[in-house]
């Protein structure tokens, strides 16, 4: 078993751990695979971790992620939720539109879900959050850049589940050359296990 570090690609080098790679040419191959899918270097790393997962007697939740996300590189965040014994509910958000009758088809598929297992398929529920801020800056001069920056902070997906957290937005718009901020946001906006939230 090894580690690879250091390898190049695209002129950027970057540190990365395989370690169920036995070689070097295994990297190469798992370079191709990643290209082949269109997901960029996060998104394959935390598929590849989902990965030693993938099968499972038992049915497990990291079973379930994985292989929803291997149903297509668009779904960026699955959340396998029991919903009682036996009913394991999927929740899914994607990038953009997929076909959910074949994503249903594809994870209860025999050699992915458990016999004892009855699987449904939903996509996460969007929570729109309107958000309202007035940013007051040090130099009228760099409008253009803070504006550009700020939209550049927000332009990160939420996770299903993951609640807007009203600090955290104070911190995104609250950038170098920005003097004061005020949101219509006051507080956490809490957001269901089976719900996602998209800022407007």
């Amino acid at each position: 078993w090894i580690q690879k570090s250091d390898y190049k690609e695209d002129e950027m080098k970057k540190v990365i751990m395989m370690p169920w790679c036995r070689d070097y040419s295994q990297l190469e191959e798992v370079q191709l695979v990643k290209k082949a899918m269109k997901q960029d270097d996060l998104a394959f790393l935390e598929r590849a971790k989902l990965s030693l997962n993938s099968y499972s007697s038992a049915g497990s939740e990291q079973s379930y992620e994985y292989w929803t996300k291997s149903f297509s590189a668009n779904i960026y965040d699955v959340k396998a939720i029991k919903k009682s014994a036996g009913v394991v509910l999927i929740v899914y958000v994607a990038i953009s539109e997929i076909n959910e009758s074949e994503l249903y088809s594809f994870v209860s598929d025999k050699k992915v879900r458990p016999l004892t297992d009855s699987v449904e398929v939903k996509e996460a529920i969007k929570i729109p959050i309107n958000l309202e801020a007035t940013v007051t800056i040090f130099d009228s001069n760099s409008l253009e850049n803070i504006q550009q920056q700020i939209m550049k902070n927000f332009s990160n997906r939420f996770y299903i589940g993951e609640k807007v957290i009203f600090s955290k937005v104070i911190d995104l718009l609250h950038i170098n050359g920005v003097y004061r901020v005020d949101t219509n946001i006051k507080s956490d906006v809490e957001i269901a296990s089976n719900e996602v939230a998209i800022i407007n």
